[in-house]
């Protein structure tokens, strides 16, 4: 099993997120979404931001706000992060996100780090749910979150990547469901 741990990052380490989101090998799960986004590139899902953009996404997510929150994996014996998770609230709902660096997935990271994600939601925070969404073709991704314990919510949207329509699945974990697993 692996094991890692989660670390909210110093101003110096968002570098580390920069860089992930502009290798296309990392991010290509966003290709050919229509997102308006400044630096988003359409083909390979990468997005480039500035040093001073990510000094104002970084004040806008570390330590702001309680309906947020951010944090790096750490496998245990490395020195710098694999990738990211981090909660948040939306209008009504929590929506959450998880994100393994190319080299390091396929490992049983996501799964450790999405357990522990969980673990700090819903003991520490006390938030009702957690969300995301996942397009029918991202099969890992819903494999992961149904065997930690999520299910399909019943909302779906319809996504268009690369002029393809596509079913987008929203999954769902409550603060119930959490604590009865």
């Amino acid at each position: 099993m692996a094991e890692i741990k989660l670390k909210v990052p110093n101003l110096e380490d968002v570098q580390y997120r920069q860089k992930w989101m502009q290798d296309p090998n990392t991010m290509n799960y966003n290709a050919g979404l229509e997102m308006n986004l400044s630096g988003y590139d359409y083909q390979t899902g990468t997005i480039s931001k500035t040093d001073d953009e990510m000094k104002v996404w970084y004040d806008n997510w570390i330590g702001q706000e309680p309906n947020k929150f951010f944090a790096y994996i750490y496998e245990t014996n490395k020195n710098f992060p694999i990738g990211e998770v981090c909660f948040y609230k939306d209008k009504d709902k929590y929506k959450m996100g998880i994100l393994v660096i190319k080299e390091f997935r396929g490992k049983n990271y996501s799964k450790e780090a999405l357990i522990e994600l969980m673990k700090i939601a819903f003991e520490k925070y006390e938030i009702p749910e957690l969300t995301d969404s996942f397009p029918d073709d991202r099969t890992s991704a819903i494999k992961l979150f149904k065997s930690c314990g999520f299910k399909e919510s019943g909302n779906i949207e319809e996504i268009i990547r690369f002029g393809k329509k596509y079913i987008s699945r929203e999954m769902i974990i409550t603060k119930d469901m959490y604590f009865k697993e």
